[in-house]
């Protein structure tokens, strides 16, 4: 399936903010801001000027992750990239609150009708929610190592999260969790140490994700969107109208690329790419790379006839 087919629906006006300065052009500065939510207020930075495009982090580690791409969509479009609640330097979550609510926020602050959004497993699950909620709000997606709403996990896959956060859960030794996530062989591709050190510089800087493994609530609230999509994406693909492509690292778990091809192969249109030379987090292992698919998704045309 060619990329004309697949992104024949997005704006033109995206388009043609993305038709490109050369790569020398200087670098954006990056802002940073608040948006109000019930209950508190969550943190963004932001840059460029133009469409907007949205990024949405994992339950790891928080928005730190899209910063390499975010600097680099700078020049064509306005980026922006928000913490979750209880991630980052965003207010704490409290007991009750909405993530969809939150993401309709964040996409309303941009004062655009509707944007793309790139977002990052459990942030492609809350992504996934969010366009079939609001179709109207969002024009495109980039769905990196996407989880869905209704599709069951993996035990492998649970066994390793319960492991990495047992030293913390266990005897509060968070610096040893800490190093049982940056070491994790699927988490970065082996022989990348920048990228092993990029993540555990994000980590060390907001471990909240792992203080919180030791209660359940929290964890919750790290790792799985607040409410639940009656009925859920999983059996929904078909119903998403936007442009969209999938990502997964090579050498990610089975679990997570099976879950992506799931997701291309069941949104009509859709595109499946894997990124050599990365694991489970390519915005941060391989930022130029997904940022490259990211731009060519938004830059092709309408296709003849449209």
């Amino acid at each position: 399936m060619s990329y004309g087919t697949l992104l024949r629906a997005v704006p033109l006006s995206l388009l043609a903010a993305l038709a490109a300065p050369g790569p020398g052009s200087p670098a954006a500065e990056v802002t940073s801001g608040r948006v109000p939510v019930d209950g508190g207020s969550l943190y963004f930075e932001s840059a460029g000027e133009g469409p907007a495009v949205v990024l949405v982090h994992d339950g790891l580690v928080a928005s730190d992750a899209w910063r390499p791409v975010l600097e680099r969509l700078a020049p064509y479009c306005r980026a922006m990239a928000y913490d979750r609640r209880g991630c980052g330097k965003s207010d704490p979550a409290p007991e009750k609150y909405s993530d969809l609510a939150d993401l309709d926020a964040v996409v309303r602050n941009t004062d655009a009708g509707a944007v793309a959004i790139a977002a990052s497993f459990y942030g492609s699950q809350l992504t996934l929610d969010y366009a079939l909620e609001r179709p109207d709000r969002v024009n495109a997606m980039v769905l990196v190592g996407p989880v869905v709403s209704g599709m069951p996990q993996a035990g492998h896959f649970l066994e390793r999260n319960y492991r990495n956060f047992a030293p913390f859960s266990a005897r509060k030794d968070l610096e040893a969790a800490v190093e049982r996530w940056i070491n994790d062989p699927y988490l970065i591709a082996p022989g990348d140490a920048a990228g092993r050190a990029r993540f555990g510089e994000i980590l060390r800087a907001d471990p909240r994700a792992i203080r919180g493994a030791i209660h359940p609530t929290l964890f919750r609230m790290q790792f799985w969107p607040s409410e639940k999509l009656d009925p859920p994406a999983a059996g929904r693909l078909k119903e998403v109208t936007v442009p969209t492509l999938v990502i997964a690292g090579e050498g990610d778990t089975d679990f997570v690329k099976r879950a992506a091809a799931a997701v291309a192969d069941g949104i009509p249109g859709a595109e499946l790419v894997l990124i050599a030379g990365a694991n489970h987090l390519p915005q941060t292992e391989k930022p130029l790379e997904v940022n490259r698919h990211l731009r060519r998704l938004l830059q092709r045309g309408p296709s003849p006839g449209r």
